[in-house]
């Protein structure tokens, strides 16, 4: 018969293994919303390129149509970090008291990185076509 302590101990070993299927997941799903924030900025600016050099409407509106899905996918790619790095807290405190500088750093690189980012897709939707 189980007395109480091993019971607990078996909820306790259960909810770490859910957890860390959750963060496997999310660190999943942020992997590729990462990579695909990396490539879609230069397909972006390729597709403005074209339409600059050509003057075919179709590269404009693919830039723009672009632009847009980049947008719902970086806000999706920020919350999904957000809730990484909380994950990341509460499964491996002792591993962020360690490595907190670098951390640090990387998050502030990450902001820079964004700020560009918003900034070109803000000037493909707002854009005014050449007369």
């Amino acid at each position: 018969m189980h007395g109480p302590s091993t019971l607990f101990a078996d909820v306790g070993l259960a909810n770490l293994l859910a957890a860390r299927v959750q963060m496997a997941f999310t660190l999943g799903a942020h992997i590729v919303l990462a990579c695909m924030g990396v490539g879609m900025p230069v397909l972006l600016l390729f597709a403005e390129w074209r339409y600059l050099r050509t003057g075919h409407k179709l590269w404009r509106t693919l830039a723009r149509r672009w632009s847009k899905a980049f947008a719902v996918k970086f806000a999706v790619g920020a919350v999904s970090g957000t809730v990484l790095s909380f994950e990341l807290g509460l499964l491996s405190s002792t591993l962020i008291d360690s490595s907190w500088p670098l951390i640090m750093e990387t998050d502030a690189s990450n902001i820079k990185a964004a700020k560009r980012i918003i900034t070109v897709s803000s000037y493909l939707l707002n854009a005014k076509e050449p007369a």
